[in-house]
């Protein structure tokens, strides 16, 4: 009995050091909790102010996408972006900024006359440090408005370092006790950021060749006859790239070969709104061609077709001529032709000598050399190959007659 005793009473002895173990482990937890709840909320944000990692981005060269990072050491980390004013001209291209991240990018064009050696553009940035506060004296904060944003801002590259040190100490502690008549502000840096953009490797001169759209303003169709308009762009650089807006359901845009494509499925007059652009802007890159319309290589053009759509109607043609002509005397006549699909071709197959027919207006024109009393026949042909013929003889045309005699002069007694 003594010795299990003398069991239990060690157990419990024993027993005691588990609790107090967890106790002080608990502790120790909870303290590890609060301390890093107080470092994360009640100390400061970083010690060191942000600055700039470097002043110079990456070079960039005409007619190719631009994107470059901003970089930035110390600070918060949660930084906004922004870009002021610029040396890089509305002509010459166009370029943003990501506000939250950083990312610069745009696209430059070429210059006139075109490049010959590197040209610097300069970027006016600002960056604010969003979670990193400071109180300073009011004549050292700057009011600043971007847009919809009205911020006080301490520039604090542009004070004597031993001030930015103490001023850095003393907000941490949320107070000034140094200064009077202070304000709190958020640390920002300012300045310019340098891209060199080199000449381009094709030279081109968008002064001389610029970008433009040469097909027709107005066209026609037929019901179920297909149907092509060419959109004839010109100059600029290639590839191009087409939009329309106002197709029909019909109508497509055939982008390889530069045309409006598609058989017409009803009646009707629409307007299409078609708009070019080449590759002085990059692939897809619409906002950006639009934004540098109107520099001198024209990066985007715009055009407004009117497109009427009719019936059907076959071919048929009639005659414009006078009763006859005469030897040595100029003749002037016409075919008229309607109906039939697109182009239509005239073909004479019987005309009296010393006239001939123009085969694409149907103009018959000339001096007659010999008479003839034979009828006109002539063909006409449209792009289908529906053909038909008119034949002209009396009462309505009465050949070739001799000329006219010459008046005779009577002389007085």
């Amino acid at each position: 009995m003594a010795s299990e005793n003398h069991l239990v009473q060690g157990w419990g002895k024993g027993g005691m050091v588990t609790p107090l173990v967890d106790v002080v482990f608990n502790l120790m937890i909870t303290m590890f909790i609060f301390l890093m709840i107080y470092m994360a909320v009640v100390i400061p944000r970083p010690k060191r102010p942000l600055h700039f990692a470097d002043r110079r981005l990456p070079g960039g060269a005409p007619y190719q996408e631009y994107a470059a990072q901003i970089r930035v050491l110390n600070g918060s980390g949660n930084f906004t972006f922004y870009i002021g004013l610029t040396n890089l001209a509305a002509s010459q291209g166009t370029i943003h900024v990501n506000e939250t991240n950083g990312l610069v990018r745009g696209v430059f064009l070429e210059t006139v006359p075109p490049r010959t050696r590197p040209q610097v553009v300069s970027l006016g940035a600002t960056i604010v440090d969003n979670r990193m506060p400071v109180t300073v004296p009011r004549q050292w904060a700057t009011s600043w408005t971007n847009g919809r944003t009205n911020l006080n801002l301490f520039f604090h590259e542009e004070v004597p370092p031993e001030t930015r040190e103490r001023l850095t100490a003393d907000s941490r502690e949320r107070t000034s006790t140094e200064f009077t008549n202070t304000v709190l502000c958020h640390y920002a840096i300012r300045g310019k950021l340098d891209i060199q953009i080199q000449p381009a490797r094709a030279p081109f001169d968008p002064s001389q060749n610029p970008l433009r759209l040469t097909g027709p303003g107005a066209a026609k169709g037929i019901v179920g006859v297909p149907l092509e308009i060419p959109l004839g762009p010109l100059g600029g650089l290639e590839p191009y790239e087409f939009r329309a807006q106002g197709l029909p359901p019909w109508l497509t845009v055939d982008a390889r070969r530069a045309v409006l494509t598609g058989t017409p499925a009803q009646t009707g007059r629409v307007q299409i709104a078609l708009s070019a652009k080449d590759a002085q802007t990059p692939v897809n890159d619409w906002a950006a061609a639009s934004r540098l319309a109107a520099s001198p290589g024209h990066p985007l053009v715009s055009s407004i077709l009117t497109l009427e759509i009719e019936e059907f109607r076959p071919l048929g043609m009639s005659c414009a001529l006078p009763r006859f002509g005469r030897i040595g005397q100029p003749f002037g006549g016409a075919v008229l032709a309607r109906g039939g699909v697109g182009r239509r071709a005239f073909i004479a197959q019987e005309l009296p000598p010393g006239l001939r027919l123009d085969p694409d207006s149907g103009e018959i024109s000339g001096t007659p050399t010999s008479t003839t009393t034979n009828a006109l026949l002539i063909r006409v042909v449209d792009e289908r190959t529906n053909s038909t013929s008119i034949r002209m003889g009396k009462p309505h045309w009465h050949g070739i007659i001799e000329a006219a005699p010459k008046p005779a002069i009577i002389r007085p007694p």
